[in-house]
């Protein structure tokens, strides 16, 4: 197994239990469920980021790229509003967080397309680098 592979799993169960542990302590504060949430797309992202140097085929990879992307795209947005609820500012700047979230729900759609991640090259030691399309660009600027 690779250093990658072990370190996308340390990534994924460290980020599932801190959001688990958070979220269970207290629940309904606002402050535990957008931490909860934040963690869940590290998990999700770093989840797929396994599968995708686990994949054997080109197929295989695109789809572990999405997957892990789905996860990513939502990382910056989640930490945002975590952060805000955190200090007391999400009311103040809820059209930002709304706002953010409908961003990255397009780019979320986006990435089913081959406009997000446009198909997989060999490249450096990997066997499956995903090609940006035309909208990762936009994407990897807000983030």
């Amino acid at each position: 197994m690779s250093y990658y592979v072990i370190s996308a799993i340390v990534n994924a169960l460290t980020s599932l239990a801190a959001g688990v542990f958070i979220f269970l302590k207290k629940g309904g504060d606002p402050v535990h469920v957008t931490f909860a949430v934040f963690s869940l797309s590290i998990f999700w992202w770093s989840l797929g980021y396994i599968f995708w140097q686990l994949a054997t085929t080109p197929e295989n990879a695109l789809l572990a790229i999405k997957f892990f992307m789905a996860g990513a795209i939502f990382i910056s947005t989640t930490y945002l509003h975590f952060v805000w609820t955190f200090t007391g500012e999400a009311v103040r700047y809820r059209r930002a967080i709304v706002a953010s979230y409908i961003v990255f729900g397009l780019f979320f759609v986006a990435n089913l397309t081959p406009w997000f991640v446009s198909g997989v090259t060999e490249r450096m030691s990997f066997p499956f680098w995903p090609m940006p399309g035309p909208l990762f660009h936009s994407f990897l600027l807000l983030w």
